[in-house]
């Protein structure tokens, strides 16, 4: 984990929604110089942050977000609140969704062989990694646009 990204100052930074989950919103966190990294900001939603036991879903993740070090995985690279709820803070990746390239070459025909095998050995290692921890993460939120 590379601790000098966890405190950051969200104020220097212009927040854009990515996304919604069924528990969070995504925010793709563009910094405004270019001393600061790329984020992703995953903020609980408003309403399950008033229960305790999604607090805690929430902070569990947090911990074991900052244990993870895999080349597939975004790193951690900070956390706090904003406007009263908790957020993750981790390291954009840039890259193409799996989704996106299956729509373009639906186009075209199948995905090529080597290309699909290539994307599921990816995964297959990233989710080795996981397995193989001393407390083994199991991911439930595996699909294409991920």
């Amino acid at each position: 984990m590379n601790n000098q990204l966890q405190f950051i100052k969200l104020s220097q930074y212009d927040l854009k929604h990515h996304s919604s989950g069924g528990s969070a919103h995504i925010f793709h966190a563009l910094p405004l110089t270019h001393s600061n990294p790329e984020l992703m900001i995953k903020v609980l939603r408003t309403s399950l942050a008033k229960k305790q036991m999604n607090l805690k879903k929430f902070n569990d993740e947090l911990e074991l977000l900052k244990q993870l070090n895999h080349i597939g995985i975004p790193r951690f690279a900070g956390n706090g609140y904003i406007s009263g709820k908790p957020y993750i803070a981790y390291q954009h990746v840039k890259g193409t969704p799996v989704i996106n390239i299956l729509n373009k070459q639906s186009s075209k025909g199948r995905l090529p062989v080597s290309d699909a095998c290539n994307i599921f050995i990816s995964l297959l290692e990233i989710l080795q990694y996981l397995h193989t921890l001393e407390s083994p993460v199991i991911n439930n939120d595996i699909r294409l646009k991920n």
